[in-house]
């Protein structure tokens, strides 16, 4: 069995280095300006990992939490932060079963990191969000709803950063079109000190399309769909199916729709 990407927080950023962080603030900022009802001064990030935008959001001025399942990564992210001396807390937690201490103002999600094995799940989550996000508040997700067709495919990239290669194959194998169920497989290829080793996770995912995510968005009475983009690129909204590796999608914490239950635990 190969060794689990999770276990090596450095590795697992060099693989996800193609982002530009200061390009996708400037996207959470727009939107903040736009579409959030409430003034941010926090921001929660479900499933960080490593932390990558957490410089970023803080030297903007927002109070950064993180929250992981991974206590490797976030030993990690707390240590860099540490050193940095910048205004972050982590929690320990399941993104489809947790509570934080104090509300948050903004949410985010990225890499399309919500591990959801069936729609309890999904509606677990949902519930844990909107228990945390104030009223008014907006919601992010980056590649969790399935846009692309729903076949078997393989993505394959390669990055290096202070001496790390790494070679990073992303692999979708469709196992239940009735469940919408897939099974995925990272594999980070690494190069480092004339060294080589492999790392693997497999899982198995329960996609979201996009017109059950509107339908199941529009029957909960806690949040409001607002819009979606292609490529994180706010002049490109989604209409009709194109090459699209980083979709976004935001929502909005509302007060109770009328007519319409209260959450779960509300």
């Amino acid at each position: 069995m190969k060794p689990g990407v999770y276990h090596y927080p450095q590795c697992y950023e060099v693989a996800f280095s193609y982002r530009d962080i200061l390009a996708e603030l400037a996207v959470f900022n727009t939107l903040i300006d736009r579409h959030s009802d409430i003034p941010v001064s926090n921001v929660l990030e479900l499933g960080c990992g490593p932390a990558p935008y957490v410089e970023a959001l803080t030297q903007h001025g927002y109070a950064y939490t993180g929250l992981d399942l991974s206590q490797v990564m976030l030993q990690y992210a707390r240590h860099r932060t540490d050193q940095r001396n910048l205004n972050a807390e982590f929690q320990l937690g399941d993104m489809l079963d947790f509570q934080l201490d104090k509300p948050m103002d903004f949410a985010f999600l990225l890499l399309g990191s919500l591990f959801i094995r069936n729609t309890s799940d999904l509606i677990s989550h949902f519930d844990c969000v909107a228990r945390t996000l104030r009223p008014g508040g907006l919601y992010l997700l980056e590649q969790c709803v399935a846009f692309a067709p729903f076949i078997e495919r393989t993505f394959t990239w390669e990055l290096s950063q202070e001496g790390i290669a790494v070679k990073t194959t992303f692999h979708v194998k469709p196992l239940s079109h009735v469940d919408q169920t897939a099974e995925e497989t990272l594999t980070l290829e690494v190069s480092h000190h004339n060294t080589t080793k492999v790392l693997q996770e497999v899982w198995l995912r329960r996609l979201i399309f996009p017109q059950e995510f509107l339908m199941f968005i529009a029957n909960r009475n806690d949040f409001e769909f607002v819009g979606w983009w292609k490529n994180w690129s706010l002049a490109q909204p989604l209409d009709n199916f194109q090459a699209n590796n980083r979709s976004i999608v935001l929502v909005k914490r509302v007060q109770n729709k009328r007519g319409l239950r209260a959450p779960h635990g509300a």
